[in-house]
């Protein structure tokens, strides 16, 4: 919300207030709207609506805390849409591309549970599985590493002591949106000559657990 919506506000509210028997003066109505002023108008109406429709809670006048909680998505909610961002990245971006979902939750828990390429190889029997876990680690990622999921091209680079691939920005819906400088249709630009490559899945993710163990690639320490 913006001062424009403030009048407006200050009238839902008042009147919601009402309906519970409450007054509200100009200095209540001025400090509860500076706590929901980062939600949009029509947000905190529908939340102040589902309130009062609440046949436990809408007992009660209604308080900011209410209204954000009505708003917010619960946790289970937020794990649910954060794994189908996920599952679509996989169908979209594959396990070659470096994915960056812009959210270090989402990084922290792919990453624990074996990384990306790991995740990009399961069968679609084992995603159900796989959600129930990335739910647990999503919502307990705080206390875990996030550094950017690795896929197989830039785990082939990093063993191979090359420069890396830009990674790939998802989108909310969980398709590529690009990187710099090179078009969606071509996010994983054409390696230089002569340039390693993985083309099996298996040896993917062999060469991915190597550089997140702090292995070294095949060449290394050969003469």
């Amino acid at each position: 919300m913006n001062d424009n919506d403030f009048a407006r506000f200050c009238e839902t509210w008042a009147g919601v207030q009402t309906i519970y028997g409450k007054e509200v003066t100009a200095p209540v109505l001025r400090a509860v709207f500076g706590v929901l002023q980062k939600y949009p108008l029509d947000a905190v109406e529908a939340a102040l609506q589902a309130h009062m429709d609440d046949p436990d809670a809408g007992r009660f006048p209604p308080t900011p805390a209410h209204v954000v909680g009505k708003i917010r998505p619960s946790d289970a909610d937020a794990a649910a849409i954060a794994w189908s961002r996920v599952v679509k990245a996989i169908r979209h971006v594959g396990y070659m591309a470096t994915p960056d979902c812009g959210d270090r939750r989402i990084h922290a828990a792919i990453n624990s549970m074996g990384g990306w390429s790991r995740l990009c190889v399961l069968q679609e029997t084992a995603l159900p599985f796989a959600a129930r876990d990335f739910a647990t680690l999503y919502l307990n990622a705080d206390a875990l590493p996030a550094p950017l999921p690795i896929g197989a091209e830039n785990a082939s680079r990093i063993a191979h002591g090359q420069l890396q691939e830009p990674h790939v920005l998802i989108g909310a819906d969980g398709k590529p949106e690009g990187v710099p400088g090179v078009p969606v249709e071509r996010h994983l630009p054409e390696p230089p000559p002569g340039t390693p490559l993985i083309r099996d899945r298996r040896e993917a993710l062999r060469s991915v657990m190597r550089v997140l163990q702090g292995g070294k690639g095949e060449d290394d320490g050969q003469g």
